[in-house]
């Protein structure tokens, strides 16, 4: 191959390229690479060839030429034919890299280049051509290469959307003609530019017009060559608003035809026009431009553009700034004076924004539209109130036409904006021109409420000039500016709200929180002394029942709460929710001077929350021992308990806190105390890993083997938590019970087993823990490490000599982890000696694996030395009943036999559900006999069309089922028919089903379809018509056994002529196969009253059964109809005599109809009151319940009360003690003087 060439022209190519990306480098280097190894392996194979060619010539100059030499001349052909230059695969891919870098370059190179690079490529493939021998893809490529709009992608049209032609000419026709009579009605086609000003004017008329372009050009879409997509949509410095373009901006929307087309509206009403002008049913011209590839013209555009856009940014600038002479630059340079930026700012915003008033008249001038909005609503006078700029607006205001309260996408009017950037004097112009102070923005806020923000008492002021009530100046949460000063602590603001305005000083909001609360919470004394010398209520209540005292205590105020409590707050009050006090929320928070200042007031010490909690719980709870320490001072409760009869010392050991352990014990704490639940302290500090706690708790005699009120001890429930480990050795140390057992006898060991704790566990055993303890029904805790899947615990207890084969409720551990799946555990006890074929409950570990349906397990059993032989049977029949393929299939690749009978049925029997068809074609694989009988004679193909699986019955007719088997209940189609199986009985008449044979019982396919009322199944069975419906079965036609069902339905499509219309259709259905469904009569619903009067017409009716026999026999004769006979036979009179008669109990049927909707709307009725009541009934036990917790609560409190009559008086005893000690220390003294 000419590498050299090809690789000239590659290095051509390469150079030819002045500017290469990185990209672009990589694609050469790596086609350099396939040359490269090209050149190496074309080197190597010349070698080859040539030793293979000398060592033939050798070998045919020295042999003869018999059979064998010609045998190896025939292998050294074939073998020179295999060595091939192996760079073929590499053609392609050079191509395609080639292809990629002309992409990549195309768009930035000049015509010249462009076929100088194009002639390159065309040579390379010339020389590519020439070496392979399958050129065709070339050649495809090259024809794409030659066309070079090929490279432009074009959207494809998606070809589902095609409208038939008809209906395309007719809406597209339709469309056309009402456009084009809006745009005469409106004088928009002679007299555009004396109209042009009225259509810029008329919203409406531009949508509708908008509307139907868009309506036409999405029809024109709909057809291939009607409309084009202008992919170079940049013509000059704005998109070409036609075809495609103008249908995308139209459905969609384009920001960037906004910002710089002068006016998109225009475009459409020129789009407009042309469309109305030219014939668009025979024009094939399409719609929209199209532009021929100039790579050196779109190169010059591309820059224009740039250029266009950066003079459009510097034009910006320039009037953001108010530089005239800088704007008349760029406008001379071609900025376009009508365009936006990104933002949707018009050059009328930047001027509003600038401080330039003639650049803002100027542009008016030019015919700026002055209500414009940016991307935020925002219109130039927000933008001049913003930036301060108070002659532009108060030009806009004065002198042009001027919406001064409009707003932005955020509510906000100029006033808020001014307000909000705190430009006094744009306000003053504004409140001056009729701006509205009481307007609310998206978060409901009024100017008001900005100046409040800001701080600015001037702007305040201003404001506060305009008449209104200042009460009624609130959000939509009823948010005062009283309540916003006072939250951000603004002194000045709340004197002049208070003094000037008279604001409501205990105004609340929504959630009836007051300025007081906002400014105890937020810590703003000097606002909550001014608040309370103007009669805030001190004890007022927000909608959670919170004081101003909780929320100055709740973020550690204390000087507020001090105020507070000095101006009488109460500290005892408790909120609504969980009834905490002040005192709840300074312990809590170990605000240990709020604390003293509390109690100083009179707090209650041993006030509880609804749950029970006292302060003294709280500050143990959370480590605070300096109030635990002054609560105790001051008399607290230090055997409180809560709800669940935990006391400070529970709490405190639970969460560690070893400090306050000791202080409350050295306060006589009680040590063994027990919760509802029976848990000491140590249990509640062993329970969460506080060794320390736990360790101080023993040396002051805490009971190492206390039992809680279910038997645990705390051994149990370190054992019971992974974190536990050096908690347990403490236990044991200190001659915890190591074999303690519960009410369940469950050990710690037990414990750990059940939660995976390894080390627990290897610590309990290592102190003499038994491995084989045994709880209720033998339960080991190895049986409870396999049940949870604690594969190495489980190894840990196998290790220590655990008894594998102890049975619990007659199961083994190995049958637990088949049962559950632990394929781990499973080997790890087979390993170690587990049973495999240990007979439990009369299964085996392996039939408790097929029954669990543990296809891993199974596998890994049968090669451990399970008896398939023996097992294999049942097995199979266990996964064939419920389903399981996949063990279906393991076993029958183990050879398990398929034929055995269960019950006279084998397994294709067993099959019971229509999901199994898999199975089924399993077993009959394996030799099952398809046509075995069973039950009654009954094979799998009659239990598959009794039961309806239509893909079971397909797969045996399939495999050689008789489709005619006879049992005692008929063939397949008889029970197929019987049960109303449509599709079945329609595949097996497909399949030359008999449709003559009779059952057991002399009754045939249809016949039976009949008796049971299954009408489609009848349909079907008539449709070859070969059946005679005049035919007698037993006696009896098929419209006499219709009429004997009472199916009127049936009756039209069994009689021969016409229709008995006797009596209405009952419904009926008999199952024919107890044997195999457990399917029972439907009962009809009529009473049974009404069915012995219909019984006893039966004879009547078979009368006339008989005569109608008779007269259809004349018809055919004849040929005339039932009716006609009827008028001349004597049986028309007894006919209308039995129709009268079965009326009766038809109206009776009615009356008793009438009756029951009755009695079920009563039920209904006693239903509705009986909720009503139960409503009712639970309402009076939560209230009843209520009043119980409120009678505990009033005797606790009445206990405590108790006490502290009883404290009282004691101390009254002691002081009278010292009194009369005192009084006679000074009778004595006296005589002595």
């Amino acid at each position: 191959m000419k590498y050299g060439e090809l690789e000239i022209l590659i290095k051509e190519l390469n150079h030819s390229i002045a500017e290469k990306t990185e990209d672009e480098q990589r694609l050469f280097d790596r086609i350099q690479y396939i040359i490269n190894a090209s050149k190496t392996n074309t080197r190597s194979e010349y070698l080859a060839r040539f030793k293979m060619l000398r060592s033939f010539i050798q070998n045919c100059s020295n042999s003869k030429n018999d059979n064998n030499t010609v045998r190896n001349i025939k292998f050294f052909a074939k073998t020179l034919k295999n060595i091939t230059v192996q760079t073929e695969c590499g053609f392609e891919e050079i191509f395609k890299l080639l292809r990629l870098i002309l992409h990549s370059i195309e768009l930035r190179i000049a015509d010249d280049d462009s076929n100088k690079m194009r002639s390159i490529i065309f040579e390379a493939f010339s020389i590519i051509k020439f070496e392979r021998s399958n050129i065709n893809w070339i050649e495809g490529l090259q024809t794409k290469l030659t066309d070079k709009a090929s490279f432009i992608s074009v959207d494809k049209r998606m070809e589902d959307w095609n409208i038939r032609k008809e209906k395309y000419n007719n809406e597209l026709e339709l469309k056309l003609s009402e456009l084009e009579n809006i745009l005469t009605d409106n004088k928009l086609i002679s007299n555009l530019n004396e109209n042009l000003s009225f259509y810029k004017s008329n919203k409406k008329l531009q949508s509708v017009i908008e509307m139907l372009v868009l309506d036409i050009i999405s029809i024109l879409d709909s057809s291939t060559d009607c409309l084009e997509n202008n992919s170079f949509f940049l013509d000059d410095n704005s998109p070409s608003l036609t075809g495609k373009c103008l249908r995308n901006h139209l459905a969609h929307d384009n920001t960037l035809t906004n910002i710089l087309s002068s006016d998109p509206s225009l475009n459409v009403l020129l789009n407009a026009k042309k469309l109305v002008s030219e014939n668009m049913l025979k024009n094939r011209e399409k719609l929209g431009k199209s532009k021929k590839v100039d790579f050196m013209n779109v190169t010059h555009k591309y820059n224009q553009s740039l250029t266009t856009i950066d003079n459009q940014q510097k034009m910006f600038a320039a009037l953001e700034k108010g530089d005239f002479e800088d704007l008349k630059s760029c406008l001379r340079k071609g900025a376009e004076i009508h365009a936006r930026n990104t933002n949707l700012w018009t050059a009328l915003h930047f001027a509003a924004k600038g401080p330039n008033l003639e650049i803002v008249k100027f542009l008016l001038n030019h015919d700026l539209k002055i209500n414009v909005k940016n991307a935020d609503g925002q219109s130039p006078l927000h933008v001049a109130a913003a930036n301060g700029r108070t002659n532009i607006v108060k030009y806009f205001v004065e002198e042009r036409d001027f919406d001064i309260n409009d707003t932005d996408d955020y509510g906000k009017t100029p006033l808020h904006v001014a307000t909000q950037s705190n430009h006094k004097d744009i306000v003053k112009v504004l409140l001056k021109n009729g701006s509205k102070i009481n307007l609310q923005d998206t978060a409901s806020y009024m100017p008001l409420h900005y100046a409040v923000m800001n701080n600015c008492i001037d702007m305040v002021k201003i404001l506060m000039v305009q008449p209104a009530d200042f009460n009624i100046i609130e959000t939509t949460d009823d948010y005062t500016v009283l309540h916003l000063a006072a939250e951000l602590g603004y002194l000045e603001l709340v004197n002049l709200f208070l003094a000037e305005n008279k604001a409501n000083v205990s105004a609340r909001d929504k959630l009836n929180v007051t300025p007081l609360h906002l400014a105890a919470l937020n810590g703003h004394l000097e606002v909550v002394c001014t608040l309370i010398l103007n009669g805030a209520i001190v004890n007022a209540r927000n909608i959670h029942g919170c004081t101003p005292l909780h929320c100055s205590i709740k973020n550690g105020h204390e000087a507020i709460a001090r105020v507070l409590l000095i101006c009488g707050a109460d500290a005892n009050a408790s909120d609504t929710i969980y009834n905490n006090t002040p005192l709840h929320y300074a312990a809590m928070n170990g605000y240990k001077e709020i604390v003293l200042n509390l109690l100083e007031h009179g707090a209650n010490t041993n006030i509880t929350t609804i749950t029970g909690i006292t302060p003294m719980h709280l500050a143990a709870q959370r480590g605070h021992l300096e109030v635990v320490n002054i609560l105790i001072d001051h008399g607290v409760d230090i055997h409180a308990k809560d709800e669940e009869n935990a006391t400070a010392l529970y709490h405190a050991a639970i969460r560690g806190h070893k400090e306050i352990v000791k202080f409350l014990l050295r306060s006589k704490a009680d040590l063994n105390v027990r919760t509802v639940n029976g848990l000491t302290p140590l249990h509640a500090a062993v329970s969460n890993n506080q060794k320390e706690v736990a360790d101080f708790l023993i040396e002051n005699k805490a009971k190492v083997n206390a039992t809680d009120k279910y038997g645990r001890t705390p051994l149990h429930t370190a054992a019971a938590s992974s974190r536990n480990k050096d908690v347990i050795e403490l236990l044991t140390r200190n001659k915890a019970v190591i074999n303690a057992k519960d009410k369940n006898g469950m050990t710690p060991l037990h414990m750990a087993a059940h939660n995976g704790c390894i080390d627990n566990a290897l610590r309990l055993i290592e102190n003499g823990a038994n491995v084989n303890a045994k709880i209720t029904g033998n339960v080991t805790p190895l049986h409870i490490a396999v049940q949870e899947g604690h594969k190495d615990l489980a190894a840990l207890l196998v290790t220590y000599n655990a008894d594998l084969n102890m049975r619990y409720f007659g199961c083994t551990s190995l049958d637990l982890a088949i049962c559950n799946g632990h394929k781990e555990i499973v080997e790890n006890l087979l390993a170690n000696g587990a049973v495999i074929n240990n007979n439990t409950r009369n299964s085996t570990p392996f039939l408790t694996a097929v029954k669990c349906n543990q296809k891993e397990i199974v596998e890994l059993l049968i090669p451990k030395g399970t008896n398939v032989r023996s097992q294999g049977s049942e097995a199979l029949a266990t996964a064939v009943v419920n389903g399981y393929r996949e063990i279906v299939e393991i076993l029958l690749r183990n050879e398990v036999p398929v034929n055995t009978k269960y019950d006279d049925s084998i397994l294709l029997h067993l099959v019971t559900t229509g999901s199994q068809k898999e199975i089924v074609n399993g077993l009959i694989s394996q030799a099952a006999n398809v046509n075995a009988d069973g039950k009654f004679s009954m094979t799998p193909l009659h239990l598959a069309a009794y039961e309806g699986y239509d893909g079971i019955v397909e797969t045996l007719i399939r495999r050689g089922a008789r489709i005619n088997a006879k049992s005692i209940h008929g063939t397949p189609l008889h029970l197929a028919a019987a049960n109303g199986h449509c599709n079945i009985v329609q595949f097996l008449l497909d399949q030359k089903a008999r449709i003559d044979v009779k059952d057991g019982k002399n009754r045939t396919a249809l016949e039976l379809a009949v008796a049971y009322g299954r009408l489609e199944v009848v349909k079907i069975l008539l449709l070859p018509k070969k059946v005679d419906v005049n035919t007698k079965y037993n006696c009896s036609t098929l419209l006499h056994m219709s009429s004997q069902e009472l199916n009127l339905e049936m009756m039209s499509v069994a009689r021969p002529v016409t229709t008995f219309s006797i009596f209405s259709p009952l419904p009926s259905s008999k199952p024919i196969l107890s044997c195999v469904s457990n399917q029972t009569p439907i009962v009809s619903d009529n009473s049974q009253q009404l069915k012995n009067e219909l019984a006893s017409k039966q004879v009547i009716i078979m009368q006339l059964n008989a005569k109608a026999d008779v007269l259809s026999q004349k018809t055919k004769e004849k040929n005339i109809t039932i009716e006609e006979l009827l008028t001349e036979n004597e049986c028309h009179a007894d006919y209308k005599e039995l129709e009268k008669e079965n009326a009766q109990p038809k109206k009776r049927n009615e009356t008793l109809g009438k009756e029951n909707k009755q009695w079920e709307k009563r039920y209904f009725d006693l239903e509705k009151e009986y909720l009503v009541l139960t409503k009712e009934n639970q309402w009076l036990e939560k209230e009843n319940q209520s009043l119980k917790t409120e009678n505990q609560k009033l005797l606790k409190e009445f206990e405590r009360t108790e006490k502290k009559l009883d404290k009282k008086e004691e101390r009254l005893e002691i002081l009278e003690d010292r009194l009369l000690e005192l009084c006679t220390k000074n009778v004595t003294s006296e005589n002595i003087a």
